[in-house]
């Protein structure tokens, strides 16, 4: 659970809306360098001051991966991020362990 006040939060990832093709799973969210679902993490969830910066963030940090995510948005003021990767683990930007509480685990 997280409080918001005068800001958003959007989530992207792979867990509701993929195909399972020969094996792999497609997500829907690709990455545009490669053309090809990204498989980094099920989950990017970002906390920005607006919600188009907020959505914008959360799919770019999904294709992305954690560390180059973590690295962009701890250089953005008032933007923080929480990654689920593939094994269920969580990982957070330096500014949000402090304003979340995980439940249900």
């Amino acid at each position: 659970m997280v409080e918001l006040e005068d800001e958003a939060i959007a989530k992207a990832g792979d867990y509701e809306n993929y195909r399972l093709h020969q094996g792999p799973r497609i997500a829907h969210i690709l990455n545009p360098r490669l053309g090809v679902s990204s498989n980094h993490v099920l989950s990017a969830t970002v906390i920005a001051p607006d919600a188009m910066t907020a959505d914008a963030l959360a799919t770019a940090t999904y294709v992305m991966g954690v560390e180059n995510s973590k690295r962009l948005l701890d250089d953005l003021p008032h933007v923080e991020g929480i990654w689920i990767d593939r094994r269920g683990h969580l990982t957070y930007t330096r500014g949000i362990r402090n304003r979340i509480e995980v439940t249900g685990r």
